[in-house]
Parts: C-alpha cells; sequence; structure tokens
C-alpha cells in the first residue's frame, strides 16, 4: 500500500497544515516527491505538524528516497519544535483501564 497525495500545490491560504502518521504507509516515488514540494512551498512562511511513531533516521525508507527525505527533513526541521511522546498512547490506555486487554 502507498500513500497517494490528492493534493494542489501550493496550499497558500492553510495556515497550518497537519499530515499524521507519517510513515504508517510507504510512498511511492512520486508521493515523496509530492511532499518534498508541498513541504518545500509552506518553507518558512507556514506552519507544518507532522506526527510519526517512526524515527527520523527510518524516513529515507519509508519514502523510499533518501535524498528526498534527507530534503524533507531539513526543511521541516529547520525552525521546530520536536516532542517525542514516551509511553503507551491513549487508546491503549483506555482499553487497559477498561481491562479489555489480557495480563501477561
Amino acid at each position: 500500500m502507498y500513500v497517494q497525495f490528492f493534493v494542489r500545490i501550493p496550499h497558500p491560504k492553510f495556515k497550518v497544515l497537519i499530515i499524521d502518521e507519517l510513515g504508517y504507509c510507504p510512498f511511492s516515488a512520486n508521493g515523496s516527491h509530492l511532499l518534498f514540494q508541498l513541504v518545500s512551498r509552506r518553507y518558512e512562511s507556514k506552519s507544518t505538524v507532522v506526527t510519526s511513531n517512526r524515527l527520523v533516521s527510518d524516513w529515507g525508507l519509508i519514502l523510499g528516497d533518501s535524498t528526498a527525505a534527507t530534503a524533507i527533513l531539513d526543511r521541516l526541521l529547520h525552525h521546530c519544535t520536536v516532542l517525542t511522546i514516551n509511553g503507551d498512547s491513549y487508546r491503549l490506555l483506555s482499553a487497559k483501564k477498561a481491562n479489555l486487554l489480557a495480563k501477561n
């Protein structure tokens, strides 16, 4: 399964773009290049929030192109604040509280 983008570039009217679960599905070569164009056009002018459960060192594999991954990360990380959240997700915590999970 590959991520498909159905976007028009640029997005001048959106002040904030949220890309959720980046890396959940691998990208096609065309998809990674479209993501680069999107990030590049927003760079230093609009806010972009990206969530992922993958390490940035895995992005070359996810995007199928380590050069594109480096260029995208360069732009995303330049003026950003990285928030790393360790531990269980809220959904997993809720399931544990409701005793929906088998105890080991």
